[in-house]
């Protein structure tokens, strides 16, 4: 069965190890970004995207897709000073469509 799938965090080392995985078996994939890049498969479709808060509206870029994977993540922050660094990353919510 073919999916069009919206992948958070195309250009990680998941990401971008899953992309051309997914599009080589067939599957339509939209990228959510926060900028334009060179560094994804060309197949893949990107969609940018303010950021990965709860202030992002999901909804139009949701429409359509079957599936959404979620690979971004908070990495490689050597000198976090904030006393509550779960605080900054949003937490999921479902809104029916």
């Amino acid at each position: 069965m073919i999916m069009r799938i919206l992948l958070t965090g195309a250009t990680g080392f998941v990401g971008r190890g899953l992309t051309p995985l997914l599009l080589q078996h067939g599957h339509e994939v939209t990228a959510a970004v926060r900028k334009v890049t060179k560094d994804l498969d060309s197949r893949a479709t990107q969609a940018l995207i303010e950021d990965l808060s709860n202030n992002q509206n999901w909804q139009p870029l949701l429409r359509g897709h079957d599936t959404v994977i979620h690979s971004a993540a908070r990495v490689h922050v050597m000198s976090d000073d904030s006393s509550d660094p779960l605080r900054n990353i949003a937490k999921p919510t479902l809104k029916a469509l």
